[in-house]
């Protein structure tokens, strides 16, 4: 591999891990008598570590001129000098009782003064340290000011799982070298098992009081730092931090844990009451669920609609393009008519507590619903979810700053449009996976002639089976030049075969047995029932001409020695075959009795019969959603393949329309971090001043007299430079941009303020405004105010106003606000008006 070969295996073989393991540490212990990892983090050649977090230089430099090289490398604008590799003892807020992981009532620490309480406590430490089973928990798990909302929730999910969560950390085989801050821990990419290397150094933050604290993920207890170790080391797989920003829960889910993701879109038309029973049938399956409310792709929904359901979302404390953990469901009977049964559904925002963003409607904490009896009727539902082991997970802290709340199933249907899982397959499961490559890719048809000489996997079934088929392409995040993560648009199909054929030669829509949606994401997934029979599977591109690896995983819920693969190079899927101990013996055939039968379609305006396709379970696919367009007859049947919808009547092709799906990651709110806001103010000050961050932090240990001697040396004016404030998606709605303003108006050479994606009103744009003109803020060039949907032509006649008498503004801009298209119009003629006249001048 490119990146970090040294300290990233690429093995199975935990016995050759542990020798390279004992080598790295002979080879790499600092004067401390610590290991320092020799790769990742400050280096010999990199003292800062600053390519560990961002991108290096000289990537940036092939990009100049592209606008986008800024927000590429730009984290909540911290700067590397802010930054300090620090060790646990260096951040926690008590040394002596620091640890990576404690259990959950060490959390609450009381004073010990007697030498017995004290060594008992060093005895129930030691044996904390050794046995961790039941230390983690998903209230644990707090994102800090690095965009990857989408692998928090997913580590969050994992930290539920006992038995998925210990395989990632690795503490049985590794835990001791953490005296020596070595950690190892084993992760997925690409269909292939990593076990990564790290020390146990991690990026923080000083606040002005001197006190420490991890700049990015950490746990709730600032005592215990699992959680910015294996954020650590999900970065150190990936390249750098910065790779991290935007993505999706169910790719992190697959990298924690290498089982089958899947992804679902729903609307406020599925039916739901199917809908629950899929939701309820992968909790109880013990599958790990996230959600999230995403527009991108969904072009069937208008502009108006996106952004009245966005403001609206923001209103109840769901945040748009966040990705949520759903913890479980449950059903309570209703406390004055128990033949009323509530579906509630518990979800987790992966932000820390202290950012108090939770759900505001019905059933939220403060819900005059949650009456002392149905509090205690739902934790006593709770308490029976038999697949959950830790059932102190399960009792939902009413009132509890968590970040954890409890909404109606109505009401998630309606805020959230996705929903992303990875499944678990029941036990009598096996899979094979073959690694295989586009060499090239022959395209699609009927566009790729040569279709057919793309890989093909053909097999044979003795009897009938249920077969899930997962087609993967690399993760881009891993190749540091695909730093916008882009992806293919791939699809695999199962064609049946006669007797006499070897593979598919030509394309029969009456032979395809199953299919999944074409989508440029890194896995799609066809399933379904197979009769007895020859089979063979293509995994298609819609890209021809490229080169590329990929991966095809089977699953199968038959005995081996009844699906006979011709091809012999197949691997099997060793996270089906060598799992831990499930944690209910039950749970599978619980799972399978419950998914047979239970979806074909969601939409309640499309019933009807697929005769090419079989009928989706819930065992592998989520992402076979019928999406209501139009009614169809019975005599119409539907079958999405090749990138295109084709509605067919009984053996006449009626017509063809183009369906292309985008599951490419939103550009995702910054979390509000209320230390690292801290952190940056005074990184403003600083600027205001005219003087470095260390400077302006080592301002405060001085006495008042020396601080006065300092101030009065201070030509503040004089050192201020051309400025780019840059307050996109920091979340800061009406409050956070008034209380910002004062510093605005301090700028002297204000030039570009940037203000994007941060839920602003017309009230707060409107002040603003006035006050930059107060300010007599002349050399301001341009104002971004996009992604702002509640802004509108208020607002739009308000920049009229602005740019009349600012009249240095060179651009501003609107898109995706409520400002009607016309007024946005007649701002640009302005402003080109403006610039043509000064090009004559």
């Amino acid at each position: 591999e490119k990146y970090y070969s040294g300290t990233v295996f690429l093995t199975s073989n935990i016995e050759e891990v542990k020798t390279k393991v004992q080598e790295l540490l002979i080879n790499n212990l600092d004067s401390s008598g610590k290991f320092s990892d020799p790769e990742f983090g400050p280096t010999p050649s990199d003292p800062k570590g600053e390519t560990s977090i961002f991108f290096p230089p000289e990537e940036l430099n092939e990009l100049q001129g592209d606008p986008e090289v800024g927000a590429l490398n730009n984290i909540a604008g911290l700067e590397i000098d802010m930054i300090q590799w620090l060790r646990p003892r260096d951040f926690c807020t008590d040394p002596v009782n620091c640890h990576f992981m404690t259990k959950a009532e060490e959390e609450e620490k009381t004073p010990l003064t007697s030498p017995k309480e004290l060594l008992s406590k060093h005895i129930e430490r030691d044996l904390t340290k050794r046995l961790r089973k039941g230390g983690a928990s998903s209230l644990d798990v707090m994102q800090g000011n690095l965009g990857d909302c989408w692998f928090i929730s997913a580590l969050a999910l994992v930290a539920i799982r006992d038995d998925l969560l210990h395989r990632v950390l690795c503490d049985e085989q590794f835990i001791e070298y953490e005296d020596k801050g070595l950690y190892v821990f084993r992760m997925y990419k690409n269909c292939r098992v990593y076990y990564v290397v790290v020390d146990d150094k991690v990026p923080c933050l000083e606040r002005s009081d001197g006190q420490n604290f991890p700049a990015f993920a950490r746990c709730r207890n600032p005592n215990e730092y699992w959680v910015s170790l294996v954020e650590k080391a999900y970065a150190k797989l990936n390249i750098r931090y910065i790779n991290l920003t935007s993505g999706f829960i169910d790719e992190a889910l697959q990298d924690l844990t290498g089982l089958a993701p899947g992804m679902l879109k729903f609307d406020s038309d599925t039916d739901q009451d199917s809908f629950w029973e899929v939701f309820k049938l992968l909790s109880y399956s013990n599958s790990l669920i996230g959600a999230s409310l995403n527009f991108q792709g969904r072009k069937e929904i208008s502009d108006r609609d996106k952004r009245k359901l966005q403001m609206e979302a923001g209103q109840m404390g769901i945040q748009y393009g966040h990705a949520y953990g759903v913890l479980d469901v449950r059903e309570v009977p209703d406390e004055e008519n128990p033949e009323i049964i509530h579906r509630l559904l518990r979800v987790k925002n992966p932000w820390g507590s202290e950012n108090q963003f939770e759900w505001t409607g019905d059933w939220s904490d403060d819900d005059p619903k949650w009456t002392e009896a149905m509090r205690k009727r739902y934790n006593e539902v709770g308490r029976m979810i038999s697949n959950k082991v830790d059932k102190d997970e399960l009792e939902h802290k009413f009132g509890k700053n968590d970040n954890i709340f409890v909404m109606k199933f109505d009401d998630f249907v309606y805020y959230f449009n996705t929903l992303m899982a990875v499944r678990d397959f029941p036990e009598e499961w096996s899979g094979v996976r073959y690694y295989t490559k586009w060499d090239p890719c022959y395209g699609i048809p009927p566009k790729g002639k040569n279709w057919t000489k793309n890989p093909q996997f053909p097999f044979y079934l003795n009897k009938s089976a249920e077969l899930a088929v997962n087609l993967q392409q690399p993760d881009p995040r891993t190749v540091s030049e695909s730093r916008h993560f882009n992806k293919y648009t791939i699809l695999v199909v199962v064609f049946k075969l006669d007797q006499r054929e070897t593979k598919v030669t030509s394309f029969d829509p009456k032979k395809i047995a199953m299919q999944s949606l074409g989508a440029n994401s890194r896995c799609v997934m066809a399933n379904g029932n197979l009769s007895p029979g020859k089979y063979s599977i293509i995994l298609l591109n819609s890209l021809e001409g490229c080169v590329s690896e990929c991966y095809c995983s089977i699953y199968f819920d038959c005995p081996k020695e009844d699906i006979i693969f011709e091809k012999e190079n197949w691997e099997v899927i060793l996270e089906e075959e060598e799992e831990a101990p499930r944690l209910v013996p039950s749970k599978s055939v619980i799972a399978k009795h419950a998914l047979e039968g239970v979806i074909s379609n969601f939409s309640k305006k499309e019933k009807f019969k697929n005769h090419f396709v079989k009928s989706t379970l819930i065992t592998g696919n989520l992402n076979q959603v019928v999406k209501t367009k139009k009614e169809f007859k019975n005599s119409i049947t539907r079958s999405v393949a090749f990138g295109k919808t084709i509605y067919k009547k009984i053996g006449n092709l009626a017509s063809k329309e183009i369906q292309k799906d985008s599951v490419e990651p939103e550009r995702e709110e910054t979390v509000q971090d209320s230390l690292i806001e801290e952190v940056k103010f005074e990184n403003e000050m600083a600027l205001l001043l005219g003087i470095k961050y260390s400077e302006y932090k080592n301002f405060f240990k001085l006495s008042k007299d020396k601080q006065e001697q300092v101030a009065s040396s201070y030509q503040c004016l004089s050192k201020r430079v051309e400025t780019t404030l840059d307050l996109s998606y920091y979340c800061l709605g009406n409050r956070g941009l008034l209380a910002v303003v004062p510093q605005i108006e301090d700028f002297s050479e204000l030039k570009y303020l940037l203000l994007r994606g941060n839920q602003l009103t017309n009230t707060s744009v409107c002040e603003m405004f006035r006050r930059l003109e107060l300010s007599r803020q002349y050399s301001l060039l341009e104002l971004d105010l996009s992604d702002n949907p509640e802004l509108d032509d208020i607002t739009g006649t308000a920049a009229i106003t602005l740019i009349s008498r600012i009249q240095s503004i060179q651009q501003v801009y609107l898109e995706d606000t409520g400002v009607s298209t016309k007024l946005k119009q007649t701002i640009q003629n302005i402003l080109n008006k403006r610039s043509s006249l000064s090009k004559k001048l």
